[in-house]
């Protein structure tokens, strides 16, 4: 006599991980050594189950012009997972890119907002899910990993939820802490580059010995100072929790500029910074004097000057900035009072200039 719950489980395996040792598992292909690979890599495996019935059409949503199979559709709706009082409201397609991967190809990254709703109250949230969609193969993932190169293409980063969902944009509650009053102060220890009655107000958070910062950030303080009148960049120093070093170089730039005869370094922090972090330099006496190398001056301050009351008092009040405006992560930008998502933004600003 035949096994036939065994039969029945296997009919019921699909691939979820798109690669095991360098192969891919077929949805299609549904043998029982395709059963022993899943249970070796220890992969997700989804088992369709009998739930209640879901009117698809009013539940999947389209929101961009995008061609998805009818097959995906069913799949991606009835196997969702709810917890007992919750129904699904809607499921839609809100992105959905090429991989641009040699080593992959046909596959593309799905990003879809799920919005439950409690059956009791009515009131629903929405999350994020991704899906990587092989639709010659007839293949779903719900893991995409180059192991080579290191590179998780299931993760979904913070700016791209704030472009996806405008609900998710923390901006309107930034207000709500009083985060934004105060930022553009008229002291010179965070305007930087322009002047103070420019068109554009910029107030960066910033890091000298970020990697994403020494590029931006340079680039974004010498635009002002070609444009004053459009942008005025305002800086405030971020450093990494428990990192010693580039809160030195903070307070290098902010002893400079409470001096009698403060010299122009910010860019000079920014070329520095790579180095600092790479050679894991933390004596403050040799930042310094790499600081004055760079940038071809003499500062009238001592390594002791810069854990002086003045300057901590201002690194103090950074922090707190920072908190306040709920800064996860450098560089953040809040431009005319408002948290941007986009930090080319500025760039606009200066194309109007040539209109």
């Amino acid at each position: 006599m035949k096994n036939t719950r065994t039969r029945k489980t296997l009919e019921l395996i699909t691939a979820t991980t798109v690669l095991f040792g360098g192969t891919v598992l077929n949805a299609q292909e549904n043998s029982e050594q395709n059963k022993t690979q899943a249970v070796q890599s220890q992969s997700k495996v989804v088992i369709f189950k009998k739930k209640e019935k879901i009117n698809i059409n009013s539940v999947f949503r389209n929101e961009i012009n995008h061609k998805v199979p009818k097959e995906l559709v069913e799949y991606i709706t009835k196997d969702t997972k709810l917890k007992k009082g919750l129904y699904l409201k809607e499921f839609s397609l809100i992105s959905a890119t090429e991989i641009q991967d040699k080593n992959i190809e046909g596959w593309e990254r799905h990003i879809y907002r799920i919005t439950l709703a409690s059956k009791k109250t009515n009131k629903s949230k929405d999350f994020f899910k991704v899906l990587f969609i092989n639709t010659k193969n007839g293949l779903i993932a719900t893991k995409l990993l180059n192991y080579k190169s290191k590179t998780n293409y299931g993760k979904i980063s913070r700016d791209t939820k704030e472009k996806l969902d405008p609900n998710t944009k923390i901006a309107s509650k930034l207000k709500k802490y009083g985060a934004l009053s105060g930022l553009y102060k008229n002291d010179t220890a965070h305007l930087v580059a322009g002047n103070r009655g420019a068109t554009h107000k910029i107030a960066v958070f910033s890091n000298p010995m970020c990697p994403h910062c020494i590029k931006y950030t340079p680039e974004l303080i010498e635009e002002s100072r070609r444009n004053p009148n459009i942008l005025a960049i305002y800086h405030y120093g971020i450093n990494f929790v428990g990192d010693k070093t580039s809160e030195i170089l903070n307070r290098i730039h902010i002893a400079n500029e409470q001096s009698e005869s403060p010299q122009d370094i910010v860019l000079s922090l920014y070329k520095i910074g790579d180095r600092v972090r790479i050679s894991r330099i933390k004596d403050p006496e040799k930042i310094l004097k790499m600081v004055e190398a760079e940038a071809n001056v003499k500062l009238l301050f001592s390594p002791k000057d810069l854990f002086s009351d003045k300057v901590t008092q201002v690194i103090n009040a950074d922090k707190k900035a920072m908190q306040n405006a709920k800064v996860k992560k450098t560089p953040t930008i809040i431009v005319d009072g408002e948290r941007e998502i986009d930090r080319n933004i500025y760039k606009k600003f200066l194309k109007k200039k040539t209109k």
